[in-house]
């Protein structure tokens, strides 16, 4: 017997991808702090959606006031690997360039963090 279209099974509707179990992951509570040349972000990052996220990896990028990329940093969270409705904390460390470090007018504008990569495979 023909195994039967996707189209057939879903009624010749169309399928929506909303509709079906997926990671979600949300940024929550990030803080930042500057010392001594470097930018310290931390916070949570949480899967708020119905399959696991594995192998995370984030990226934070943090910019001056006049919107000009002054650095950023790529690692994991504290756990790599997210079951649906588990958090885990994040730190990261930017390095702030001497020039813009030493230059009196110098302020941090914003903060982007992102998630890099992740699997839906999760090792057991």
């Amino acid at each position: 017997m023909p195994t039967p279209r996707l189209s057939a099974v879903a009624g010749n509707r169309a399928i929506s991808s909303a509709s079906l179990p997926a990671a979600r992951l949300v940024f929550q509570q990030i803080t930042h702090s500057r010392t001594a040349g470097v930018v310290s972000i931390s916070g949570w990052l949480t899967n708020t959606g119905g399959l696991a996220a594995c192998s995370l990896t984030m990226r934070v990028v943090v910019y001056d006031q006049a919107n000009r990329l002054v650095g950023s940093a790529e690692g994991a969270p504290r756990s790599p690997d997210l079951a649906p409705g588990h958090s885990s904390p994040f730190e990261f460390s930017v390095s702030i360039p001497k020039a813009l470090d030493d230059d009196p007018k110098f302020q941090l504008g914003m903060i982007v963090p992102s998630i890099a990569s992740y699997s839906g495979e999760c090792r057991e």
